[in-house]
């Protein structure tokens, strides 16, 4: 026996076992969470419950706040599904990025690069203009 009569044993079959303090059915020696009765396991052992951990299997990630299946650590936009890497860290996500490998470029970097482009070809010409007029 475990020293504890069968009736205060909560677990009178098992010599192991003697109480079950969240009263969840897993007694409080293999209970990962003695005190939840939503948690009884961490795989991982990060210290969050496999019930709430979004990685039961990985201790450096637990949570994915955009259901992308990257975890927040990892992923560069973790409240953006549509994005998780920003390769040249320059604010834009590689998938909306033109240029996801060069930090100084980005489509808005790229887009107001041809309108300045565009407006010194139109200075010019207009310059072109004034001296031959």
């Amino acid at each position: 026996g475990d020293g504890v009569g069968d009736n205060l044993d909560a677990f009178p079959e098992d010599a192991s076992e003697t109480a079950d303090t969240d009263g969840d059915g897993v007694g409080d020696n293999l209970d990962a969470f003695p005190e939840d009765a939503s948690e009884t396991a961490d795989t991982d052992g990060d210290g969050v419950g496999d019930n709430l951990d979004a990685f039961p299997e990985d201790a450096s990630e637990t949570d994915d706040s955009d259901g992308d299946g990257t975890g927040d650590n990892l992923d560069a936009f973790p409240e953006d599904a549509s994005e998780t890497d920003d390769s040249d860290g320059d604010g834009t996500g590689d998938n909306l990025d033109a240029f996801p490998e060069d930090p100084r470029m980005s489509e808005e970097r790229q887009l107001w690069a041809l309108v300045a482009f565009g407006g010194a070809i139109i200075v010019l010409v207009s310059l072109t203009r004034l001296k031959r007029g």
